[in-house]
Order: C-alpha cells, then sequence, then structure tokens
C-alpha cells in the first residue's frame, strides 16, 4: 500500500518542499521495493527520493523522504506535479502524485495585497468608505471571543459542540480590522478565536463540530475561520504550535466534509461546506485538498454542472438561495486566481439529467415517497454551458424599480442589501449591476468601487420569463405611468426546488405595486424544525391557485403556453397536469430519525393538533389519486387591473370541490347581487389529514351575479403583518377580487394560522373542595381546546387553575377561560363571575368578550360569547 498524510506543500522560491511516502508491505513474503519520480520531461522542480529502494518484511511498515526542491523561476503561486511511481519484486505496486508550489505571501484569499491597498485608498478617499470602515471598527473591538459552550449538545445533531450560533462572526471583522488597520490588538482577538478552535484537547479536535447547528453552517464557520487564519498568519500572534494545531484541524475537517459531499447532493449545504474547506486549504496551501474539493464528487464543478439550471436560475429557486451561491462560487474563483486558476468566466458543461441529486442512503427517495417533494430540474435547455454570470444575471429582469425582488419558494421578498451585487459589479463591471447597487441604499467596503456610473439602466420594465425556475411576470406599460404606478404580476410554473420547493404550480405568485405586495410565499411562515413547514407552509392552501379537494399538487414539469406584450395589454398562461395528495401529516419527521412518536413532537412544540387512530405514517403524503387534473391559469395585466381564467379538466368520474384561493390580509366585505350568509365553521374542513384544519373561523356565503370581495392591506407602523412576513412601503393597499363566473358559488372567508408565537404548552385542572374534578394538558394556540364539564352539586368552593410554559420571554397573552357558567337543576346559567370569584395570578384588565388587543376572544376558531376570566402568560 502506498500512501501519504499530505500530498500538496509549498516552499519559497529557492526552498525545498518535504513529503513522506509510506510503504506498507500487506502480503505474506519479502518485498524488494523501488522508488522513482515519473516527469513529462519539462518539469523544472527536481525530486529527491530518500531511500530510493528498500525491503519490506510482511506487514512492515516504512517510509521514504522526498524532497521537492522549487527554483527561482517559479513564481509565488505557481505550481508543478510530481508523481512517485513504486515497484515490488519488479511489479508495479502504485504510485502517489504531489504537488509542489512556489509559496505565495499571505494574504491571498478574501483580497489580494493590491486589492487591499484599494480598501484603504476607498477608506481615504470616499466618506461612504470611511463610514463603513468605521462601523467595522467598532463591531471588533465590541465582539468578545466566545469561550466554549461546554458540556452541550447541539438539538440537531445530538453531538457536543464548541460555540454556539453566529458566535464567530467577529472573528472576520477583527482579521479585517487587523489587515485594514494594522493594530495588532484585533489580530490578537482573531488568534485567541483560532487557538481554542483548534485546541487539541478541548477544541475541534475533541468535538468535531464546531457550531450548534448543522454541517452548513459548519461551512460558514470554516469559510470565516480560512479566510481570517490567512489575513493573521504573518502576524506574530500565533505560535509554531498554533499553526501547526489549525492544520490539524483543518484536516480533520476535511475528511468529514470530503466523506460528506461525496455522496453526491446538489445542495446550497454542500456549497458552503466545501468552501469552508477550500478556504482552509488555501490558508495552509494545499492545492491537493483543494482540487479535490473543486474537481472531486459534490464539489465545485458538479454543483455548477447540475445545480445551476438553463436559465441561469439555482435550482432551489429560492432568492436567497440564489445570490448566495453566486457569491459562494464568485468567491472561490477570486480566491483561485492567486493559484493561476480562474472561473470567473468559465463555460461549465451543463447537466442534462433530470434529476440533480444522485440519491444517497435513501434519503432523496424518502423525500419524494413520504413529503411528495422531487428532486427534479424542469424545462427546456437552450445551450451546452452555464456560467457564473448566469446566476447573477438570472434575477435582474425582475428587480422592480425600487430594488425588490419578487419571492419564490422559501424566500421573502427582498432588497439586496448584502454584499452581493457590490461583488458582482467589482467583477463583471455590468452596469445593470450598478443600477441594483443604486437601489439599495448602501455600499460595501470591501467590494464596492469606489464611485458608481451616474448612468446605469433602468430596472422594473418590461416582462420577462423563465422557464427552467419557472416564473413568467407581465407589467403594465401604460405611457406616462410612473414606475411605482406599474403592475407587476408572476404566475409559477417550473421546477420544484427540493427541499425548500412549494405545491403551487398555476399559481398567483407575486402581485404587485405601488411598492407593495399583498403576498409572498412565506405568507404563514413556520420555520423548518417545526411541523407546521411542510404540514402547511409549503403545501397547496397557503397559495393563491386552485386547489382540487383541498389536497396537496403533485410537483410535474410544467410549461408556459402563452407570452405575449402590447400596448393593451400582457397575457401568459401556463399548464400543469398533476395527481393530488394529503399534504406530509406532522411535516418532516426530524425527530422520528431519534425514535420519537410525533405525539411527542406536537407537545414540545406547544401545538395541539388531532391524531386519529389510524394515523399515517409520520411524513407520508398517502396515495396520489389515481387520475391527473390538467391546470390551466391564463393571466392578462393591463394597466389597471389583472385577469385571472382558469381551466380544469379530469377524467374522474366522480365530482370535485375546486377551491380558487387568496391569501389576502384585511377583509372589509363582499358585495354581489345577492349575499347570503350560510354557515360558520370551526375550520375550512375538521379532516385531521388536511391542511384545510389550520384555516379557523371561516365564514361562508352563498352570492349571486358577480361578486366583489374588498381588501385592504396595510403596510408601516402599527399594521398588523409579524404572521405574514409581508413588506411594504408605509400606508394602505386597496384590493379588490371579482369572481365573474361561475354566477352562482359559494364564498369562504377564514382565518389563516399566523405564527405569532402564541404557542404554549398548557396544564389546567378544576378542583372541588380541593378534589380533582378534572384536568388535562394540551399545547395551545390556534387549535386546542377543552370542554369542561363537572358536576358541582354539593360543593362549597370550585377552583379553576392553569399552568404554562413559553417558548419565549415575552409571549403575547393569549389564554382564557371561554364562557364559564354553572348550569342549576333549574336549567338557569350563571356565570361564574357573577359568583364573586377571588382571583390570583390572572389578569382581567379585558373587557368582557373582548381580547387583550380589543378583538373578539375564540378558543380554536369559535368565537365565545361570555368570556369571563382570563390567564395571564406572565404567570407560571
Amino acid at each position: 500500500a502506498v500512501t501519504s498524510p499530505v500530498r500538496s506543500r509549498s516552499a519559497p522560491a529557492g526552498g525545498v518542499a518535504q513529503y513522506t511516502v509510506e510503504l506498507t508491505n500487506c502480503t505474506a513474503v519479502p518485498q524488494a521495493v523501488n522508488l522513482a519520480c515519473g516527469v513529462r520531461g519539462r518539469e523544472v522542480m527536481t525530486t529527491t527520493l530518500t531511500p530510493d529502494a528498500l525491503v519490506l518484511a510482511p506487514g512492515e511498515t516504512q517510509s521514504v523522504a522526498v524532497a521537492v526542491a522549487v527554483p527561482e523561476r517559479i513564481t509565488p503561486g505557481g505550481q508543478e506535479r510530481q508523481r512517485v511511481r513504486v515497484s515490488a519484486n519488479g511489479a508495479p505496486a502504485g504510485e502517489v502524485e504531489f504537488i509542489t508550489l512556489s509559496r505565495l505571501t499571505h494574504p491571498y484569499i478574501l483580497h489580494t495585497p493590491d486589492r487591499w491597498d484599494a480598501v484603504r485608498e476607498k477608506i481615504q478617499d470616499q466618506p461612504w468608505a470611511q463610514k463603513e470602515y468605521d462601523e467595522l471598527l467598532a463591531r471588533a473591538d465590541k465582539w468578545q471571543v466566545p469561550a466554549f459552550d461546554e458540556g452541550k449538545i447541539s438539538r440537531q445533531t445530538h453531538s457536543p459542540y464548541l460555540f454556539g450560533p453566529r458566535q464567530e462572526r467577529g472573528l472576520l471583522d477583527c482579521a479585517i480590522a487587523y489587515e485594514l488597520s494594522g493594530e495588532k490588538k484585533y489580530a490578537e482577538k482573531a488568534a485567541l478565536f483560532l487557538q481554542r478552535l483548534a485546541d487539541p484537547e478541548a477544541g475541534y479536535p475533541a468535538t468535531l463540530q464546531a457550531n450548534s447547528n448543522n454541517l452548513v453552517k459548519e461551512g460558514g464557520v470554516f469559510q470565516n475561520v480560512g479566510q481570517a487564519y490567512d489575513l493573521i498568519h504573518d502576524a506574530g500572534v500565533l505560535s509554531d504550535a498554533d499553526h501547526q494545531n489549525l492544520e490539524t484541524t483543518f484536516r480533520l475537517y476535511f475528511e468529514i466534509i470530503d466523506e460528506h459531499i461525496s455522496r453526491g447532493t446538489i445542495s446550497n449545504w454542500y456549497v458552503s461546506e466545501w468552501l469552508g474547506a477550500i478556504f482552509c486549504a488555501l490558508a495552509i496551501q494545499d492545492l491537493a485538498v483543494v482540487e479535490r474539493f473543486v474537481d472531486g464528487p459534490g464539489g465545485f464543478k458538479d454543483q455548477v454542472t447540475h445545480g445551476v439550471m438553463g436559465d441561469g436560475w439555482w435550482f432551489e429557486c429560492s432568492i436567497g438561495y440564489n445570490t448566495w451561491v453566486a457569491k459562494m462560487f464568485t468567491q472561490l474563483s477570486l480566491a483561485l486566481q492567486p493559484w493561476g486558476v480562474d472561473y470567473l468566466d468559465a463555460a461549465f458543461p451543463a447537466g442534462y439529467g433530470l434529476e440533480y441529486n444522485i440519491p444517497y442512503a435513501d434519503v432523496d427517495q424518502r423525500m419524494q415517497d413520504y413529503y411528495g417533494k422531487p428532486f427534479q430540474k424542469y424545462g427546456p435547455l437552450h445551450k451546452p454551458y452555464v456560467k457564473i454570470t448566469d446566476m447573477w444575471d438570472a434575477l435582474l429582469p425582475y428587480v422592480d424599480y425600487g430594488g425588490v425582488m419578487f419571492a419564490l419558494n422559501d424566500s421573502t421578498e427582498q432588497v439586496f442589501k448584502d454584499n452581493a451585487y457590490e461583488m458582482a459589479y467589482a467583477v463583471y463591471g455590468k452596469p445593470e449591476y450598478a443600477s441594483v447597487i443604486k437601489l439599495t441604499g448602501q455600499r460595501d467596503l470591501l467590494y464596492g468601487v469606489p464611485e458608481l456610473p451616474a448612468d446605469t439602466p433602468k430596472l422594473g420594465e418590461g416582462s420577462a420569463y423563465s422557464d427552467n425556475a419557472g416564473v413568467t411576470m407581465l407589467r403594465s406599460n401604460a405611457a406616462g405611468q410612473a414606475p411605482r404606478e406599474k403592475i407587476q404580476a408572476v404566475l409559477k410554473y417550473g421546477t420544484h426546488g427540493g427541499y425548500h420547493g412549494h405545491f403551487d404550480r398555476a399559481g398567483l405568485n407575486s402581485l404587485m405595486r405601488y411598492g407593495r405586495s399583498f403576498y409572498n410565499p412565506e405568507h404563514i411562515w413556520y420555520s423548518y424544525p417545526n411541523y407546521m413547514y411542510a404540514f402547511f407552509v409549503q403545501t397547496s392552501l397557503p397559495h393563491n391557485m386552485v386547489v382540487v379537494d383541498m389536497k396537496q399538487q403533485e410537483p410535474v414539469d410544467s410549461k408556459r403556453l402563452l407570452f405575449s406584450t402590447g400596448e393593451l395589454l400582457q397575457a401568459t398562461a401556463v399548464e400543469t397536469n398533476p395527481r393530488w395528495s394529503n399534504p406530509p401529516f406532522g411535516g418532516l419527521a426530524y425527530e422520528n430519525y431519534f425514535g420519537r412518536p410525533f405525539s411527542d413532537k406536537i407537545w414540545d412544540e406547544g401545538r395541539y393538533l388531532p391524531i386519529p387512530e389510524d394515523a399515517p405514517r409520520w411524513g407520508d403524503i398517502g396515495p396520489y389519486t389515481d387520475y391527473r387534473v390538467m391546470q390551466r391559469r391564463l393571466m392578462a395585466v393591463t394597466d389597471d387591473y389583472v385577469l385571472l381564467a382558469d381551466y380544469l379538466c379530469s377524467p374522474a368520474p366522480e365530482d370535485h370541490t375546486f377551491d380558487c384561493l387568496f391569501n389576502i390580509k384585511g377583509f372589509e366585505g363582499i358585495e354581489a347581487d345577492e349575499v347570503q350568509t350560510l354557515r360558520h365553521t370551526d375550520s375550512m374542513d375538521p379532516n385531521p389529514l388536511l391542511g384545510a384544519q389550520f384555516i379557523t373561523d371561516c365564514q361562508w356565503y352563498q352570492t349571486t351575479g358577480t361578486t366583489k370581495v374588498v381588501f385592504t392591506t396595510r403596510y408601516g407602523p402599527g399594521a398588523d403583518n409579524k404572521g405574514t412576513r409581508i413588506y411594504g412601503a408605509d400606508g394602505v393597499l386597496k384590493m379588490d377580487v371579482y369572481n365573474a363566473w361561475p354566477h352562482e358559488r359559494e364564498v369562504m372567508i377564514g382565518t389563516l394560522p399566523e405564527a405569532h408565537g402564541v404557542n404554549r404548552k398548557l396544564w389546567w385542572s378544576v378542583t372541588g373542595d380541593d378534589q380533582t374534578l378534572a384536568e388535562g394538558k394540551f399545547g395551545a394556540w390556534v387549535l386546542g381546546r377543552d370542554a369542561i364539564d363537572v358536576s358541582v352539586e354539593g360543593l362549597n368552593t370550585l377552583t379553576l387553575t392553569t399552568k404554562a410554559a413559553f417558548n419565549k420571554k415575552r409571549a403575547p397573552k393569549t389564554l382564557f377561560w371561554g364562557d364559564p357558567v354553572v348550569t342549576t337543576a333549574d336549567g338557569d346559567e350563571i356565570p361564574l363571575s357573577k359568583l364573586n370569584p377571588v382571583y390570583a395570578g390572572i389578569d382581567d384588565s379585558p373587557k368582557n368578550g373582548l381580547d387583550y388587543t380589543g378583538g373578539p376572544v375564540k378558543i380554536a376558531g369559535v368565537v365565545q360569547a361570555i368570556f369571563r376570566a382570563v390567564v395571564d402568560p406572565g404567570v407560571d
């Protein structure tokens, strides 16, 4: 066996790089071993092997020293390859390749010395840069080097870790502050963090986990670590032992990431992980490791080829991930330039496979079978390559006049206020990128050019589509219409997005005007660990689309049928032909990996959910329908309104319910030729397998003639939008939804399950004369109530007790005893409040029938006609 612990070293020009080749005789007979260095004849580095011949006894291991001389001719960052070939008893026995570098002087990862000089010049010449620099120094001064979270176990990995979330963020600030200011105190703070990280006894070598979350966050930690180490490497604040400890730490991280990304998954996670590894490998000048994470399975080239779609969108089709991955690809390319490698303008082969992942350990298959999430890329390909610039260009047609990009999948509308397009403009110089920067209203110290051009292209004009991401956007174009007055509407029809995809093909994904939007796909948001994430957030119901039988739409390859722009109107149409299923019962089965039942998850979250006796397996979507429902949606945008026309067709003989849904905040009223109140229901549908159970307090109407439903959504101070994550300019957005056909219909107005942090574990009991009459517990939130009926005959004292545990300190007050009455033998009802009750730990500030904010009291969708006692959530 021929091995080497390190396969890439650097030495200064005129110096010597040292390696070791380890030889093990794995046979039962002695082996006469000879070694030789193979070259192609043009290399200028010379290699010496000591010894170049030896005899190995059975099972014996010996080492051979390899010395590679780096001549003056090799420029810093230059490299050559050496290949040591081994023969045993005259037969080939293996070889090992080395990459020897002419040592490059630090720093060079985040910026080269020339680029750092340019940053210093900006600080001297540009007031905005001086301001950013002052803020950088303030952050670096404020940051305290974190101590270990000793004895703590990560809730995500169930393993010990070193540092809490985001505690490493000041590390890079300090390293940059040292580079720009020369003040050693900043380098010393950064060094202390690195010393703790690499501590052989208590640091990363002991835990193999730096942060408290997961590997995607671990990648971010090591990105900062690699860049910071590069910046302070020669500051004289690290000892020889520190340098060795850090290299040992890095190589442990390399092993973990090498194994993890070798599974073939394409994901922002893996990009973050290997970029951290590459930065650390560059910091110790090991190009063999860099090559593995660039060229090897799951590395940079795999991610570009299979993750970037033909229209330039990142396959997860989420705005934040698109720009984040583009940034990481660009950062990698900049970091490799000093080593003679440049990918900034490189063309990479397009990935033609429908599947972008190589399924591993059945995880992707489980996602598809249990949760209905496909890992496929949809839409056509029009060129045989993709480029990093494709990713930067992909979003530009959709950025509006104010710099806002509509949301898609797991994202919210956003203005690119980080350094994303500053980096892109610094590298590529496209004037459209400068247009985005000017709209953000802020600059970036590290990448921002000193002065942006005065004249740049206008954004927010014209219509566009992207067939792989599957978005088609129309903008009104009336002559003389101000940009803020233009209507912008988006239909969705494309790639699902894997873990982050939403089930909303042919949905109205966005509608914006006056700098306001009534909706985004995270309109109702519960983050990844919550069961509501996959059980409701991503499903079809909380989207503006036609839903069949309140089920979840299957994501299938869909198509754009029409895209037409003209003076009078803009029009587009999309088509999908899916089956339908239940949403994944209980959402993602995170805890199930560790053998816990879903009932534990419900209680841990403090969110009651009915579990039927024949409940499906956690995360199971059940069977798909044995038929497909072909859906087409046409959208026309005029100067004043948007027209939607839906067509649905199914060969199934049975009847179906087609709900045309809009998720709009601020219901004002209904107008029609005739409006008749039909009924009130606790929920849209109580079926515990459907997401409709979470839509509560539903009022149903029968209308005749053209129906107009009026909404006013408010924005700015005092607006109640915390639970929806919709944003917009201060003021109101008035929106009327007309239904022109059919002429008779049912209209339902329901309440969406906004996440306001109301969930908590609740215990209650009713005692009479110190004897327990009834007791229980449940997770009180949007759902969850107990109806209590006990006999009080012969009792002198009745005591109602509650106890609650809160998931956050300042939870809103939302706990109530609803309609508490005593019914006499004659059938009379006496409210408890009229029996002279004594209160303890009760906030009785609301008036009868109202909650703490002056609204009606509703318990699990039922309005409480009488209200007498209020639990104060501030008391445990």
